[in-house]
């Protein structure tokens, strides 16, 4: 809208638009009576935006499966014309999401149709596909390798959700496909996947950071497997490592790539009772954000040394942290959210004083972001409040140094 002000605001908006702009195409199911429209979105992007040219892209493609022939008809106009769009327009489009229904064959050819012709120059890549596995057996599934060459792409989620099974043909045939990247997301329980990947004597050769919404034996399995260091290791939940041994497995994964590690992520939930995460020395450090829930026994402990047992020295075991994140998820049933009965968690990332009873002065000299949130579930939504004023006031001592 600020384009439409006058030529200067349209050259600033521009500026700013090209670098960080995403355009958006969610089309309806077309499941009424009016005939869709949004064909014409693709021809009005063209002629307004021409000049544009924004590197990202949201496509979510409806389904062929219509019964309407008219609608049929205007589906394939809409797929025409995105195709032209992206063969002669798409040069500049480095992301891309790819969603939508995919009930038959033609519905997984379009969207492959689509993601060829921007195959010269993606660089990161989501698909968010809702798949019916009945026509798994159509031929239309099989992957077509001697067209679809994702050479430069660096990123790939995968947001797919299924009615039934997983098809095994279309996850071994993607599993294939991405092994060059750098940077793997698991939007969901992903274990057929992962377990694809096991599969391969050196699954991600290349890969320096992994982001997983919940980790299972499988997964931890894979991550376990990789060779190449990782840089980013980012867990949302470690609610299915309820075993021991795989609680262990875990402190393994991180010790192995402790020399490399930059971020780490991840929220303790229903962890083994009565034991504690160990974390290793992580030298190159910058991001560490925790999770945990409200009442529950948060327990993390560091490298003992001869004047410092289990006590966090953030010089010696993080010395180059520079955002800390803690994130507490409140008890549904408590009636007030507060940072005051987590005093003791709390000291374990600003303790008050060394293992000889010294208090101590300055904590950290690196941090540069502290952010502190209290996250309350309700029936409806999430509110997110952000407490650093109570969180400060609710510490024994607030001279630590940033």
């Amino acid at each position: 809208m600020a384009r439409l002000v006058c030529s200067k605001w349209d050259d600033e908006a521009a500026r700013i638009l090209k670098k960080k702009s995403t355009v958006s195409f969610k089309f309806r199911d077309w499941d009424g009576d009016d005939g869709p429209i949004e064909s014409t979105k693709v021809l009005r992007y063209v002629k307004e935006m021409k000049n544009l040219q924004p590197p990202s892209l949201n496509l979510n493609l409806p389904s062929s499966m219509i019964e309407i022939d008219q609608q049929q008809e205007l589906l394939v106009k809409l797929v025409d014309d995105l195709n032209w769009l992206l063969l002669d327009r798409g040069n500049h489009i480095t992301r891309l999401n790819l969603g939508g229904p995919i009930f038959l064959a033609s519905d997984y050819k379009n969207n492959l149709g689509i993601l060829i012709k921007l195959q010269g120059t993606l660089r990161d890549l989501e698909l968010s596909w809702f798949l019916c596995s009945e026509d798994e057996s159509s031929d239309g599934y099989e992957f077509p390798t001697e067209n679809l060459h994702l050479n430069k792409l660096e990123g790939f989620t995968l947001s797919v959700k299924y009615d039934l099974e997983p098809p095994i043909a279309i996850i071994s045939s993607w599993a294939a496909a991405v092994q060059g990247v750098k940077t793997l997301q698991l939007n969901g329980e992903d274990f057929e996947f992962a377990n694809c990947l096991l599969q391969y004597e050196r699954p991600f050769p290349n890969l320096e950071a992994f982001i997983g919404r919940s980790i299972g034996q499988i997964v931890l399995d894979l991550l376990l497997k990789l060779t190449n260091p990782l840089k980013t290791l980012k867990l949302s939940s470690l609610q299915s490592l309820k075993r021991r041994e795989n609680f262990v497995r875990l402190e393994n994964l991180i010790q192995k790539h402790a020399d490399t590690l930059e971020e780490m992520h991840f929220i303790y939930d229903d962890l083994p009772r009565d034991e504690a995460m160990h974390l290793p020395i992580l030298p190159r450090l910058r991001i560490l954000s925790v999770g945990w829930r409200q009442l529950s026994d948060l327990k993390i402990t560091f490298p003992s040394g001869h004047d410092n047992d289990d006590v966090l020295d953030y010089e010696r075991h993080l010395p180059r942290l520079e955002a800390l994140s803690l994130s507490m998820f409140a008890h549904p049933l408590m009636s007030t959210h507060s940072w005051e009965g987590e005093r003791g968690t709390l000291e374990i990332f600003f303790p008050t004083r060394d293992s000889d009873g010294v208090p101590i002065v300055t904590r950290c000299v690196t941090l540069r972001k502290l952010d502190p949130r209290i996250y309350v579930m309700h029936t409806t939504r999430l509110l997110t409040m952000r407490c650093r004023e109570v969180f400060i006031a609710n510490l024994d001592e607030t001279n630590f140094i940033l």
